[in-house]
């Protein structure tokens, strides 16, 4: 029996839904993915601290992407989601696709409807791609003790 334009089974689907965590995408049966709301739109990716990460296809080099200079030039609603880049390694210049991270620990998503996953990212966190700790010598230990 319908609800109003809504019946009991899709409301049931919707509690169903909420139970899912947020991080991660969910595939409907049209092939469309329905996106948490941090990850929409650049406002939203920077009012929710998220990580925002770009890799290249081609040569697999992964890039910062700076999203208050994007928010600057695009505005708040511009969207990373279904957009592609070339990339910025002069001899390579292949096709490069974002990738967000509510978190440093969470797993990265490809912010991507296609069936398959351009960037194949696994288990992939951004803490993954950071640069490792440089060396400490034993001058520098004692210069901060000093």
């Amino acid at each position: 029996m319908p609800v109003g334009n809504v019946s009991r089974v899709q409301i049931s689907a919707l509690v169903c839904l909420s139970n899912i965590p947020p991080l991660f995408y969910i595939d409907t049966m049209g092939g469309r993915r329905i996106w948490p709301a941090s990850f929409r739109t650049i406002g939203a990716m920077i009012d929710s601290e998220t990580v925002a990460r770009a890799k290249c296809t081609c040569c697999g080099n992964f890039f910062d992407v700076d999203l208050p200079a994007l928010q600057l030039r695009r505005g708040d609603n511009f969207t990373l989601i279904n957009r592609h880049l070339v990339c910025k390694i002069t001899s390579c210049r292949g096709t490069g696709f974002f990738a967000a991270a509510a978190h440093l620990d969470d797993r990265l998503v490809t912010l991507f409807e296609a069936a398959l996953d351009p960037l194949d990212l696994g288990e992939l966190t951004p803490r993954d791609l950071e640069p490792p700790e440089p060396p400490t010598t034993m001058g520098a230990a004692l210069a901060r003790v000093v």
